[in-house]
């Protein structure tokens, strides 16, 4: 054991433990693979990435993850270590398990429908740490003995919620779309410009688009750009010409047509109703 780091692990046919306190610096980056993985964070804070969803984290919560799921905890530099169990275990695992045991189809049936990373709260989350933490002190057959408690906990628990999933294809080809847009809106977007950033032609892009969002690529620039003007009405006291350009819109007559039509009423009396309620 060297001053700055501390790992060990059990590996079997059924599962792998893992404990591990490392400096920030060493943590592992994004990564997926084929087995299911339950982690807790036990210390350390930061950005939390599943599948396409990031969000901050802070120590204490566990999160069970699916196969196949890019997913990484991305620790602040700040904090002095990082701290935390995983156990990994594969879908053949529970599918053993109910074969030896019929009252653990269910345990099989509800991970068949869990697409979406997990996070757990309230007392099922007391539960899953206590037990985690208890496993670093138990034997090869003990830990099994708990891997199975641990799914039964999950299981039967109504205390998570979903924090992020794998999507298809045509789901992160539009939300690259979506967040070039929010990025980009207070500048001159250009179709071509968009399709350059997603690796496709023009004419491939506005139909794709279409086809899935029920709207054109120009609608959904307008439709973000009208977005950040109605929060700087709400906020900001600027004139209107003002918001106009730091909306992203150059024309103020075309920025006036276009919000009175989609808001029924001009930019003015908007920000006369709703500045600062």
């Amino acid at each position: 054991m060297s001053k700055k780091s501390y790992t060990f692990a059990f590996m079997s046919t059924t599962m792998r433990f893992i404990y591990m306190q490392v400096m920030p610096s060493e943590q592992i980056g994004v990564h997926e693979h084929p087995l299911w993985e339950l982690s807790y964070i036990i210390s350390g804070r930061g950005q939390r990435v599943m599948g396409s969803k990031e969000e901050p984290f802070r120590k204490g919560e566990v999160v069970l993850v699916p196969p196949d799921l890019p997913h990484g905890w991305l620790f602040s530099q700040h904090d002095k270590k990082i701290e935390n169990i995983s156990i990994f275990f594969a879908d053949n695992t529970i599918r053993q398990l109910a074969v030896l045991a019929p009252e653990f189809e269910s345990v099989l049936g509800w991970m068949a429908t869990r697409h979406e990373a997990q996070c757990f709260m309230g007392k099922t989350l007391n539960s899953l740490q206590t037990i985690l933490m208890r496993m670093r002190y138990e034997n090869d057959a003990r830990r099994i003995v708990s891997l199975l408690e641990l799914l039964n906990v999950m299981t039967e628990s109504q205390e998570h919620y979903p924090v992020g999933r794998l999507l298809d294809k045509n789901a992160q080809r539009l939300e690259q779309i979506q967040l070039y847009i929010n990025c980009n809106y207070n500048h001159d977007i250009c179709i071509e410009s968009i399709a350059r950033h997603i690796c496709m032609n023009r004419s491939s892009l506005c139909t794709f688009f279409r086809r899935h969002t029920g709207r054109t690529i120009v609608e959904a620039i307008n439709a973000r750009r009208l977005e950040v003007a109605r929060n700087l009405m709400r906020s900001r006291k600027l004139t209107i010409q003002q918001i106009c350009f730091e909306s992203g819109f150059k024309d103020v007559s075309y920025f006036y047509r276009l919000f009175k039509r989609v808001e029924g009423m001009t930019p003015k009396e908007y920000q006369t109703r709703h500045f600062c309620q």
